[in-house]
């Protein structure tokens, strides 16, 4: 299941605030969006949700995303948006909510929504606290939280928008690992991220800057290319196995 965006123009009033984005988010690939704050990371996210207009094209597998109905763009897309509610629910209410596109009329969970429910809870190592509150958890713990309902949902495609924000490093590095797994378990994952050695990860990097894309290739082609110094002041470092960090000066 692949995502194709080619997003001509998206403004604010009379600013233009997103243009001339295209790439590709291919079947059972990780795509790391990067960009420094104000770039127009959290717009496109909101672009792909449908949530704002623009002009120009998102598609699923070919078909127009505004051509598909809300209910079914659900079932196929499922989206975490930057800024987290907190209402008085448990971290299995929420996670109840991913199956909403799925319920009939009188919305009642079947064994299989509530199997679908436990699995999600217990991939996002949600099952410890899934009797807690979403406002007596930590920032941490609700990031997780809402990955669990966007799982719930079981979208083909997930996207992301700064899903390992108020981690420590130490829990952004596992939480990537876990975007990783669902890449390989079959998912399409698109995630919005701001460090860029976890970014490295990814099969593709996007960088936006300024409002326009300015690079997409892959990580080894990004290291290469210079612009984590000139965009970011941050020097790649490569280890003997490969593996890349980001030393900032």
């Amino acid at each position: 299941m692949s995502l194709s965006v080619a997003l001509h123009e998206v403004r604010r009033g009379r600013h233009i605030v997103l243009s001339d984005i295209a790439f590709t988010a291919q079947n059972n690939s990780f795509t790391a969006v990067i960009g420094r704050n104000g770039c127009g990371k959290s717009t496109l996210v909101s672009c792909i949700a449908s949530l704002i207009p623009y002009t120009g094209e998102i598609s699923l597998d070919g078909t127009s995303l505004p051509a598909m109905s809300p209910q079914k763009r659900a079932s196929r897309i499922a989206v975490m948006l930057q800024q987290l509610r907190t209402p008085h629910i448990t971290v299995r209410d929420l996670a109840v909510f991913g199956r909403s596109p799925y319920l009939g009329i009188g919305g009642r969970l079947t064994a299989a929504d509530e199997q679908r429910i436990q699995n999600a809870l217990a991939l996002a190592e949600l099952t410890e606290i899934a009797d807690c509150y979403l406002d007596r958890i930590s920032g941490g713990e609700l990031r997780r939280a809402y990955l669990g309902m966007v799982l719930a949902q079981d979208g083909d495609i997930l996207v992301l928008d700064e899903p390992t924000a108020n981690m420590d490093s130490d829990h952004n590095a596992q939480f990537v690992n876990k975007l990783c797994r669902l890449r390989d378990s079959g998912k399409t994952v698109i995630a919005v991220m701001h460090d860029l050695t976890q970014a490295m990860k990814a099969d593709r990097i996007v960088l936006l800057n300024q409002g326009k894309q300015l690079f997409s290739g892959t990580p080894g082609d990004f290291v290469s290319s210079g612009f984590s110094e000139s965009v970011f002041h941050a020097y790649p470092v490569v280890m003997p196995d490969g593996e890349v960090f980001f030393s900032v000066k």
